[in-house]
């Protein structure tokens, strides 16, 4: 039932429900986790996401499926909480939006709510919104997926209704986060690729950059996973310069005739991908 636009984007992560305990209160916690490892997913990391495949491999030692939504793609998760009776029945809000969207629209895990995921983004760059049972997310966050559809369609754009959304419901929910003390970070070096190069082998893990540049894979021992994982550096070195970060992977043992083919049915190749997805926020 999960639309093949879902299933092709390397987005995937597994989740496990713990119980966490506040005084008195009792809350349920969807806890993300890579496929590949087994260790916890990060929402901003493509590193600890994974292939549908992957995800579905290991599905059967968690809860369930999940999908990471990022500012690099085009969906957006709209989550409506406890909108269906013990009868079955939408909620007369619920099933307006999911008339409205006409997109594919699934169950959640629990059974009383619902994930509407559409094709659109927000105009001001938010990461989501929320107000009473709405949740409404394009990045930074992570949907549980059950494939249990209510309204098998292919996800279809919705920018104009999500416009209309937003406008009915932002001026309460703006998503407000404390800053995070920031950590000492590597300086973001412009410059050659010698020097850019040179400073990278001289990281703590240096060592295993530079034979992932000679074109071993020793990192994860899985080449497309290593080649990731040094473009994620040399973006985390060089603020994301992606042309910069294409000229020295073809410059590397790396490159291979696969970083040229097609690998997507939307024309993206194997290396444009890659360097999508290695993109990252500091």
């Amino acid at each position: 039932m999960i639309p093949r636009a879902l299933r092709e984007c390397a987005q995937w992560v597994v989740w496990k429900t713990f119980i966490k305990r506040q005084g008195k209160k009792v809350k349920k916690v969807k806890m993300p986790y890579d496929p590949k490892t087994g260790k916890p997913a990060q929402v901003n990391n493509p590193l600890t996401w994974g292939t549908y495949s992957e995800a579905c491999r290991a599905a059967y030692r968690y809860d369930g499926l999940g999908f990471v939504f990022t500012a690099d793609d085009h969906f957006v998760g709209i989550d409506i909480d406890h909108c269906i009776d013990d009868d079955g029945h939408i909620r007369e809000d619920a099933q307006e939006l999911v008339d409205r969207f006409d997109s594919y629209c699934e169950k959640s895990p629990s059974g009383t709510g619902l994930h509407i995921i559409i094709a659109g983004r927000f105009k001001d760059g938010q990461r989501g919104i929320r107000k009473d049972t709405i949740e409404v997310y394009a990045q930074d966050r992570y949907f549980t997926v059950t494939g249990n559809a209510i309204h098998e369609a292919p996800v279809r754009n919705g920018q104009a209704e999500l416009d209309e959304l937003v406008s009915r419901i932002a001026p309460a929910v703006k998503e407000e986060k404390k800053p995070a003390a920031k950590k000492a970070e590597p300086a973001v070096l412009k410059g050659s690729d010698e020097k850019l190069l040179e400073a990278l082998f001289q990281q703590k893990n240096g060592r295993i950059l530079q034979a992932l540049y000679n074109g071993e894979d020793a990192w994860t021992g899985d080449r497309s996973r290593d080649d990731l994982y040094f473009c994620w550096n040399v973006n985390f070195r060089n603020g994301n310069d992606l042309a910069q970060t294409d000229r020295i992977f073809r410059a590397s043992g790396r490159m291979r005739d696969k970083w040229d083919e097609v690998h997507w049915s939307d024309g993206t190749t194997y290396g444009q991908r890659t360097l999508a997805r290695s993109y990252n926020k500091r």
